[in-house]
Protein backbone atom coordinates (compact mmCIF):
# COMPACT_ATOMS: atom_id res chain seq x y z
CA UNK A 1 0.00 0.00 0.00
CA UNK A 2 1.59 3.22 -1.37
CA UNK A 3 0.72 6.58 1.14
CA UNK A 4 2.70 9.68 0.11
CA UNK A 5 2.72 12.58 2.42
CA UNK A 6 0.03 14.36 1.14
CA UNK A 7 -2.68 11.33 1.26
CA UNK A 8 -1.33 11.60 5.09
CA UNK A 9 -1.64 14.91 5.71
CA UNK A 10 -5.42 14.94 4.08
CA UNK A 11 -6.29 11.67 6.34
CA UNK A 12 -5.50 13.80 9.41
CA UNK A 13 -6.68 17.09 8.61
CA UNK A 14 -10.37 15.03 7.18
CA UNK A 15 -10.02 13.49 10.62
CA UNK A 16 -9.32 16.76 12.99
CA UNK A 17 -12.21 18.66 11.74
CA UNK A 18 -13.96 20.64 14.84
CA UNK A 19 -16.82 19.17 15.75
CA UNK A 20 -19.13 22.66 14.33
CA UNK A 21 -18.60 21.79 11.19
CA UNK A 22 -19.96 19.00 9.46
CA UNK A 23 -17.48 16.68 7.56
CA UNK A 24 -17.81 15.26 3.89
CA UNK A 25 -20.04 12.49 4.46
CA UNK A 26 -21.87 15.06 6.56
CA UNK A 27 -21.73 13.53 9.88
CA UNK A 28 -20.09 15.93 12.84
CA UNK A 29 -15.82 15.61 12.70
CA UNK A 30 -14.20 14.76 16.17
CA UNK A 31 -12.57 17.71 17.93
CA UNK A 32 -8.84 16.15 17.32
CA UNK A 33 -7.88 19.52 15.79
CA UNK A 34 -8.46 21.36 19.27
CA UNK A 35 -6.23 18.69 20.93
CA UNK A 36 -3.73 19.00 18.70
CA UNK A 37 -3.19 22.94 18.93
CA UNK A 38 -3.27 23.13 22.30
CA UNK A 39 -0.64 20.21 22.18
CA UNK A 40 1.73 22.71 20.11
CA UNK A 41 0.90 25.67 22.56
CA UNK A 42 1.96 23.05 25.54
CA UNK A 43 5.23 22.78 23.49
CA UNK A 44 5.70 25.68 22.41
CA UNK A 45 5.58 27.38 26.30
CA UNK A 46 8.08 24.18 27.78
CA UNK A 47 10.34 25.06 25.24
CA UNK A 48 10.48 28.65 26.37
CA UNK A 49 11.10 27.24 30.03
CA UNK A 50 13.45 24.74 28.55
CA UNK A 51 14.90 27.62 26.67
CA UNK A 52 14.80 30.26 30.32
CA UNK A 53 16.48 27.27 32.53
CA UNK A 54 19.39 27.08 29.90
CA UNK A 55 19.92 30.62 29.53
CA UNK A 56 20.08 31.31 33.43
CA UNK A 57 22.46 28.04 33.87
CA UNK A 58 24.87 30.05 31.49
CA UNK A 59 24.58 32.82 33.12
CA UNK A 60 24.33 31.80 36.76
CA UNK A 61 28.16 29.88 36.10
CA UNK A 62 29.55 33.18 34.19
CA UNK A 63 28.45 35.60 36.93
CA UNK A 64 30.21 32.72 39.80
CA UNK A 65 33.35 32.59 38.13
CA UNK A 66 33.29 36.41 37.53
CA UNK A 67 32.60 36.78 41.26
CA UNK A 68 34.79 34.11 42.58
CA UNK A 69 37.71 34.91 40.58
CA UNK A 70 37.31 38.91 41.77
CA UNK A 71 37.22 37.70 45.17
CA UNK A 72 40.34 35.50 44.67
CA UNK A 73 42.22 38.83 43.00
CA UNK A 74 40.87 40.87 46.18
CA UNK A 75 42.30 38.65 48.56
CA UNK A 76 45.80 38.17 46.52
CA UNK A 77 46.39 42.14 46.22
CA UNK A 78 44.91 42.68 49.63
CA UNK A 79 47.00 40.08 51.17
CA UNK A 80 50.24 41.65 49.10
CA UNK A 81 49.61 45.15 49.89
CA UNK A 82 49.42 44.11 53.90
CA UNK A 83 52.79 42.44 53.47
CA UNK A 84 54.32 45.48 51.74
CA UNK A 85 52.60 47.63 54.85
CA UNK A 86 54.62 45.23 57.03
CA UNK A 87 57.49 45.25 55.38
CA UNK A 88 58.36 48.61 55.23
CA UNK A 89 56.24 50.96 57.70
CA UNK A 90 56.92 49.67 60.92
CA UNK A 91 60.48 50.73 60.67
CA UNK A 92 60.16 54.33 59.91
CA UNK A 93 62.13 53.72 56.47
CA UNK A 94 59.18 55.20 54.15
CA UNK A 95 57.18 58.50 54.43
CA UNK A 96 53.77 58.24 56.77
CA UNK A 97 51.87 59.41 53.13
CA UNK A 98 52.99 56.02 51.59
CA UNK A 99 51.95 53.85 54.41
CA UNK A 100 48.60 55.93 54.56
CA UNK A 101 47.89 55.34 50.94
CA UNK A 102 48.78 50.90 51.48
CA UNK A 103 46.63 51.12 54.62
CA UNK A 104 44.00 52.78 52.44
CA UNK A 105 44.43 50.20 49.42
CA UNK A 106 44.19 47.08 51.73
CA UNK A 107 40.96 48.07 53.03
CA UNK A 108 40.08 48.79 49.39
CA UNK A 109 41.13 45.58 48.05
CA UNK A 110 39.31 43.82 51.37
CA UNK A 111 35.78 45.42 50.06
CA UNK A 112 36.42 44.45 46.53
CA UNK A 113 37.14 40.98 48.14
CA UNK A 114 33.40 41.33 49.38
CA UNK A 115 32.22 42.65 46.50
CA UNK A 116 32.97 40.36 44.29
CA UNK A 117 32.10 37.40 46.59
CA UNK A 118 28.52 38.60 46.81
CA UNK A 119 28.60 38.48 43.21
CA UNK A 120 29.70 35.25 43.13
CA UNK A 121 27.65 33.94 45.52
CA UNK A 122 24.31 35.36 43.22
CA UNK A 123 25.43 33.09 40.38
CA UNK A 124 25.70 30.32 42.58
CA UNK A 125 22.38 31.24 43.20
CA UNK A 126 20.60 31.48 39.76
CA UNK A 127 23.14 28.11 38.71
CA UNK A 128 21.39 26.69 41.34
CA UNK A 129 17.60 27.82 40.19
CA UNK A 130 18.13 26.56 37.33
CA UNK A 131 19.40 23.25 37.78
CA UNK A 132 16.25 23.24 40.46
CA UNK A 133 13.40 23.86 37.19
CA UNK A 134 11.86 21.21 36.25
CA UNK A 135 12.14 19.53 33.07
CA UNK A 136 15.64 18.10 31.31
CA UNK A 137 18.04 21.14 30.17
CA UNK A 138 17.41 20.77 26.49
CA UNK A 139 13.91 20.73 25.03
CA UNK A 140 13.10 17.96 22.16
CA UNK A 141 12.47 18.91 19.13
CA UNK A 142 9.37 20.44 17.42
CA UNK A 143 6.56 18.76 16.14
CA UNK A 144 7.41 18.21 12.57
CA UNK A 145 3.35 17.74 11.68
CA UNK A 146 1.06 19.82 12.37
CA UNK A 147 -2.13 20.64 10.15
CA UNK A 148 -3.20 24.31 10.62
CA UNK A 149 -6.11 24.84 8.27
CA UNK A 150 -9.45 23.22 7.49
CA UNK A 151 -9.78 21.29 3.82
CA UNK A 152 -12.82 22.74 2.17
CA UNK A 153 -16.56 21.11 2.65
CA UNK A 154 -18.63 20.55 -0.07
CA UNK A 155 -21.61 22.12 -0.20
CA UNK A 156 -24.93 20.77 0.97
CA UNK A 157 -26.49 17.81 -1.64
CA UNK A 158 -22.89 18.16 -3.88
CA UNK A 159 -20.79 14.97 -4.66
CA UNK A 160 -18.79 13.89 -1.62
CA UNK A 161 -16.37 11.55 -3.61
CA UNK A 162 -13.94 11.79 -6.88
CA UNK A 163 -12.66 8.95 -8.61
CA UNK A 164 -9.23 8.41 -9.52
CA UNK A 165 -8.41 8.53 -13.34
CA UNK A 166 -5.39 6.32 -13.18
CA UNK A 167 -6.60 3.56 -11.20
CA UNK A 168 -10.57 4.34 -10.31
CA UNK A 169 -10.32 3.71 -7.32
CA UNK A 170 -13.01 6.04 -5.36
CA UNK A 171 -12.09 8.43 -3.17
CA UNK A 172 -13.13 11.44 -0.74
CA UNK A 173 -14.10 14.74 -1.87
CA UNK A 174 -11.40 16.87 -0.21
CA UNK A 175 -8.49 14.22 -1.61
CA UNK A 176 -6.22 15.88 -3.89
CA UNK A 177 -3.79 12.68 -4.50
CA UNK A 178 -5.45 8.98 -4.89
CA UNK A 179 -5.00 7.11 -1.61
CA UNK A 180 -4.49 3.89 -3.56
CA UNK A 181 -1.80 5.17 -6.47
CA UNK A 182 -1.03 8.75 -5.56
CA UNK A 183 -1.69 9.97 -8.47
CA UNK A 184 -3.93 13.66 -8.68
CA UNK A 185 -7.05 14.18 -8.47
CA UNK A 186 -8.80 16.20 -10.75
Amino acid sequence: MRCSIKTLFESVVRESAPPDRPTASGGAASPQLAAATKDIKRHASGASVHRLKLVLLIVGIVIATVGLLGALYGILAAGTTQTEYNLFCPGGQMPPQFCASLLSSVSSYHALTVGMAIFGVVGLVLTIAALAMKGPLFAAAAPTFAPMYMPPVPPSGAVTSRTCPKCERTNRWADRFCSACGAPLS
